[in-house]
């Protein structure tokens, strides 16, 4: 039998309470009840406790708190560190789908979303969920938390509030994101990374102007990828920083060879990804490899 709205809510404080307390409660409910576990973020949460302050933030905590606690069939229900909750509820799949619980979740989570919008209105705000059924009773538990955990980031991915239900795809496809991150962390090292230039061109006169450097990826296995395959996952960390400023400097090499030898010369544009914004040294590392290559200032163009 399944629990009703009303059931006593079970809490934790931590990440191994939450486990020790889920792991209780899915041993005693028997073998014929099911769950599922879901794990919950705040995304823009950091700053909304700088603007506001820490008052406000932990009213925010305690309301997403408040809001899956008195969501259907919820027995448990933590935070288990920063903005990350974590939640395990019963499931009757004769009852619940798994696209109504996500839509359950995703109202849930929208309705907060917009009430603090109204009350905080100088930023946003936005949730990440992941869902996943908790299979083999006990032993699956710490699985299930991991693979909504997976979902959880999926969600994020998204970049508004979502719910995500895991499934065997979603694990594969991270382990091919795992995979392609190690590759490019090593062509990085080994400057597999190179640039095409595309020639900006005078309608009128038919010169060429300037170009603008295109970054490729020339694979070892003599495949050349091109950025649409790469730099989505690159601007997920720092690794974009790393490609950017290789490809600044190769440009400086190229412009530093050309002018050495005499040969003409146009202005090179390079692409820069916005996370460069957020560390103050930006300009003076891109200032330093122009200066030590000596390329005149005007032979360089950074766009965002």
């Amino acid at each position: 039998m399944i629990a009703s709205p009303n059931a006593q809510i079970h809490t934790a404080t931590s990440y191994s309470g939450f486990v020790t307390e889920a792991a209780a409660l899915i041993a005693s409910a028997g073998q014929d009840r099911a769950f599922t576990v879901s794990y919950i973020d705040i995304t823009g949460f950091k700053k909304f406790n700088d603007h506001y302050g820490f008052s406000a933030g932990d009213r925010l905590l305690s309301d997403l708190s408040a809001q899956l606690k008195t969501m259907r069939r919820t027995v448990l229900c933590s935070r288990v560190f920063s903005d990350h909750f974590l939640r395990l509820a019963q499931y009757d799949p004769a009852a619940d789908t798994m696209a109504q619980l996500v839509e359950n979740m995703e109202q849930t989570l929208c309705a907060l979303e917009d009430r603090i919008a109204r009350q905080y209105p100088d930023c946003s705000i936005s949730f990440s969920c992941g869902y996943c059924r908790i299979e083999g009773g006990q032993t699956g538990l710490i699985q299930a938390m991991d693979d909504a955990n997976l979902a959880r980031k999926e969600a994020k991915a998204l970049g508004r509030t979502r719910a995500v239900w895991f499934d065997l795809s979603l694990r594969e496809k991270l382990a091919e994101r795992e995979r392609l991150e190690v590759e490019i962390r090593s062509g990085l090292r080994n400057e597999q990374f190179t640039f095409f230039l595309q020639p900006k061109v005078d309608l009128h006169t038919g010169a060429i102007v300037g170009a603008e450097a295109l970054s490729r990826w020339d694979r070892p296995d003599g495949k050349q990828v091109l950025p649409d395959q790469f730099v989505p996952l690159m601007e997920e960390s720092d690794l974009i920083l790393s490609l950017d400023q290789l490809i600044f400097r190769q440009v400086c090499d190229y412009l530093r060879t050309r002018l050495t030898q005499e040969k003409p010369v146009v202005p090179i544009s390079v692409n820069m990804s916005r996370r460069h914004l957020h560390h103050a040294d930006f300009a003076d590392i891109l200032n330093r490899l122009a200066r030590d290559r000596n390329i005149p200032p005007y032979l360089l163009q950074i766009e965002l």
